[in-house]
């Protein structure tokens, strides 16, 4: 997003540089949000794994294989593949406005997304396309996708030069370095950043570092800053790994090499002078679309394995408690979104009339003490008894994930009022709103499951998400079934002692970073 507020000096936004020798800092670029046209521009221009980039570049394809004399069927089938094969190659990618300048870097990944295309046809010749005809039809392309990206970056850049849609960055680093970065940013707008803050953390210890460490996470949790970064010169190793972890892909984070490097190795990025390396954050785009691909299509399927049971079970609570099928109740998902949970319902009342079913739990969870949280009435019903012990009353969250609200893995969504209250008071609970949350997770699989220590689940959840992969997501759902039909109780003091994580041990885990401000 870009910040319609004018910006304020880094020695004012931050007061931990008054500590330090003066340095004199350049004014800041106040930047105007980009309109809607200039933002699908960028999108398409740094091929972004977007369906209506993916689209956009199918039909480019298909007219360039219609021109060659293809039938219109294998033109479109063409263009289809040509989007499909995209995300997987790389070409379709997030990618910053660090990493899409100029249109040197779209070469390398369409070459790749050709040469597959090339192999595949010839692997299936039996489809009336030669080999020779598809070269042919892939180089129109090519001479399409090429200079129409190129003018696209041409309008992006003089929209950048003229402030329009620079994106708001945090600068992290020494003093010295935050100034010089700074300048390099105003000096080459056509990066697509512009210098919104600066925090130099190397700082002797005082109020004033506080503060400022404060305010640069601010920024971060209000969607302040659009990027970060990160000055490999001077900062201790244990600020990248606290920013970092932390991060999100909703933001580009890049770290920028100190000047040695460039006589040492070249770097095929670079914002003005400085060479730099950017990170990636979280689930690669690639993971993304593989993950979310498994959701839709095991959804897809399980709902229609289980739509007899669904009926079976909707019929039951509608003949014996004469009530209302689906309880729908308001989540937390990814990014601290809220969204409508549906499950069948299980209990008579709400809890608006008698009270949450869990409060004594949420309380007794709670670091504060809180108080006047007495054991709530039990509400559920006959029938919701079995389908809870089974968890056949979570299978309409099927819906959820079909419609993206939820995965099939991940952390399990709380109530809004609860997050509230749990996330400043347990180390890490808002780090599990990283993903979508899921059906199953890896805590629930291991036992904690319900009324269960909410500290350790939360260290469950994010070991699940620091160490993310296809694999693990298809070892939890294997151990899902196996684990709702034997319950095993949890051992804590194990758990406490040395817990299980879901993939290879980090060797100082604690980097995560501490509790936020």
């Amino acid at each position: 997003m870009t910040s319609g507020r004018p910006d304020i000096p880094v020695e004012q936004l931050f007061p931990a540089h008054a500590e330090t020798d003066a340095v004199e800092m350049p004014p800041t670029v106040v930047g105007r949000p980009a309109p809607a046209w200039l933002t699908a521009l960028e999108l398409w221009h740094s091929s972004a794994a977007h369906p209506a980039v993916l689209f956009v570049d199918a039909m480019i394809v298909a007219s360039a294989f219609r021109h060659v004399g293809t039938t219109r069927p294998i033109a479109l089938a063409s263009g289809a593949a040509f989007a499909l094969i995209s995300p997987i190659t790389g070409l379709a990618a997030h990618r910053t406005s660090v990493q899409a300048q100029g249109v040197r870097w779209y070469l390398k990944p369409l070459a790749v997304v050709a040469a597959v295309i090339v192999v595949l046809v010839s692997l299936f010749q039996s489809i009336g396309l030669s080999g020779a005809r598809t070269t042919a039809a892939l180089i129109n392309a090519a001479m399409l996708l090429i200079p129409l990206r190129a003018l696209a970056w041409a309008i992006i850049r003089a929209a950048r030069r003229r402030d329009l849609g620079l994106r708001p960055t945090l600068v992290i680093g020494t003093n010295a370095r935050v100034g010089e970065l700074a300048a390099e940013l105003a000096a080459c707008r056509s990066v697509g950043l512009r210098f919104a803050a600066g925090y130099t953390p190397t700082l002797p210890d005082s109020q004033a570092v506080k503060d400022g460490h404060a305010q640069a996470f601010s920024l971060l949790d209000r969607n302040e800053i659009d990027h970060v970064l990160l000055i490999n010169d001077g900062i201790d190793e244990s600020v990248f790994r606290e920013f970092v972890t932390w991060a999100d892909d909703r933001r580009g984070y890049t770290l920028v090499l100190p000047l040695a490097d460039i006589v040492r190795h070249g770097s095929r990025f670079h914002v003005g002078r400085f060479p730099v390396v950017p990170l990636p954050i979280g689930l690669s785009r690639n993971g993304l679309i593989a993950k979310r691909g498994l959701d839709v299509a095991a959804a897809f399927t399980l709902l229609v394995l289980t739509a007899p049971l669904m009926l079976l079970i909707a019929g039951a609570i509608r003949f014996k408690d004469r009530d209302r099928v689906f309880f729908r109740q308001d989540r937390v998902g990814k990014h601290g979104e809220v969204f409508s949970l549906l499950k069948f319902r299980t209990m008579f009342g709400s809890p608006d009339e008698h009270g949450e079913a869990d409060a004594h739990w949420a309380f007794n969870s709670l670091a504060d003490g809180g108080v006047g949280a007495e054991p709530a009435l039990d509400r559920q019903t006959a029938l919701g008894r079995v389908l809870r012990r089974w968890d056949l009353d979570e299978l309409p969250q099927l819906f959820n994930v079909l419609r993206g609200d939820m995965s099939l893995v991940g952390p399990r969504p709380e109530r809004v009022g609860y997050v509230a209250r749990f996330a400043p008071a347990i180390d890490g609970y808002d780090d599990r709103h990283r993903v979508r949350p899921g059906m199953t997770g890896w805590a629930q699989i291991n036992g904690l499951r319900g009324q269960t220590p909410l500290g350790l689940r939360t260290t469950f959840d994010n070991d699940y998400v620091d160490h993310w992969s296809f694999g693990l997501d298809i070892r939890i759902l294997a151990r899902t079934l196996p684990a709702i039909v034997k319950l095993p109780p949890p051992n804590l003091d194990c758990m406490l002692s040395r817990r299980a994580q879901p993939g290879p041990p980090a060797p100082d885990h604690t980097g995560r970073r501490a509790q936020r401000p």
